[in-house]
């Protein structure tokens, strides 16, 4: 899969003529059978889009390309990384995930869209949690490292998803 780029010229009310360029990769089969595509764009210019194409064509023979999205990071623990791991996990466990993540965690962190969410933000968080704590004080360092670590379980691609591990 290669993708493509489109040339989008647009012609204002002044007749001043704006040109944007755009990727167009596909991204799977939808479920009515049809080819289903995503448009990435509003570059300026060719080269921006090419550079940004090979990153999405890389990204999707990697496995690592997600579909842009509006899911929360608090939606996407709540709704379907919780449930989930409900049944792999103790049942203490999954109460300390569920705690942590409640307590600690998205009240910072949840109402960002999940695939806005960078390292600086985290760091922040964990440096957060350190110095000033949350609901129920500041937090040892072994504390923030289980933190991070649930954090890491969250949102690393999950042999769940993969049918041939279950």
């Amino acid at each position: 899969m290669q993708g493509h780029i489109y040339k989008r010229v647009h012609t204002g009310k002044s007749g001043k003529q704006t040109t944007l360029w755009y990727v167009v990769v596909d991204v799977g089969i939808g479920g009515d059978g049809r080819r289903r595509q995503k448009w990435h764009g509003g570059f300026r210019t060719r080269k921006d889009a090419e550079i940004a194409r090979a990153k999405l064509v890389d990204d999707l023979h990697t496995g690592s390309y997600v579909v842009p999205g509006r899911l929360t990071f608090a939606e996407w623990v709540r709704e379907s990384w919780l449930p989930m791991t409900e049944g792999r996990v103790k049942p203490s466990t999954f109460h300390s995930y569920r705690q942590n993540m409640e307590i600690d965690v998205l009240p910072v962190l949840g109402s960002k869209p999940l695939q806005h969410l960078t390292v600086m933000m985290l760091n922040a968080l964990y440096a957060r949690l350190q110095s000033e704590g949350s609901g129920h004080g500041v937090l040892s360092a072994k504390t923030v490292r289980y933190i991070h670590t649930i954090i890491h379980k969250a949102l690393e691609p999950d042999e769940a998803c993969d049918p041939a591990y279950v």
